[in-house]
């Protein structure tokens, strides 16, 4: 749903798609009959009632995550042709190129971006800096733009808590007092 130009690109032309603990629900997939229509489906989870709960998957797991990629990886080493790897990443970068995070600049309004952009400009951020996001489009946006260096915490909920952002800044505020602001 916010996802960028390249990503849900790539999603829709993979031939394989490995979900490691991440759920298929309407922000991810959209239309379903629309989603990766192309691709054999992996869908790992240590929850078994959310693997085929919206998207139908080719192979479906609920072993231990870490075991399961271990295996994947073992499978793999080796199995791709580097020409097709070349192209592919080739391919992304040609959606890349479209710049799908751009904006144009407003003296009337501004774009979500800009005002994350000029809050922690150059040096004007502190050395240590703590995120904290409510849901909707501030972790996408925000986790899109912000290039964090250093000692810098991002602490969102995935979109899976109303109201974590004032509780999340005020543990901040409590576990780091000489830090946040």
């Amino acid at each position: 749903m916010h996802g960028t130009y390249e990503a849900n690109m790539a999603i829709t032309a993979a031939t394989v798609m490995l979900c490691v603990g991440a759920r298929f629900d309407d922000r991810i997939t959209g239309r379903i009959v629309a989603f990766s229509p192309g691709s054999k489906q992996i869908h790992i989870d240590i929850d078994p009632s959310s693997i085929n709960k919206n998207i139908r998957v080719d192979v479906p797991n609920h072993r231990r995550r870490r075991q399961m990629c271990w295996a994947i990886s073992c499978s793999v080493q080796g199995g791709v042709e580097e020409a097709r790897y070349q192209a592919w990443w080739q391919e992304i970068a040609k959606w890349r190129a479209r710049h799908s995070l751009s904006y144009r600049k407003s003296k009337r309004h501004h774009h979500a971006a800009y005002a994350i952009q000029r809050l922690f400009r150059g040096d004007a951020r502190p050395q240590t800096s703590y995120i904290t996001t409510e849901v909707g489009q501030q972790p996408d946006v925000g986790g899109a733009v912000l290039r964090l260096r250093g000692a810098a915490r991002w602490m969102t909920s995935g979109g899976l808590a109303h109201g974590l952002r004032l509780p999340a800044a005020v543990g901040v505020q409590v576990a780091h007092p000489a830090t946040a602001s």
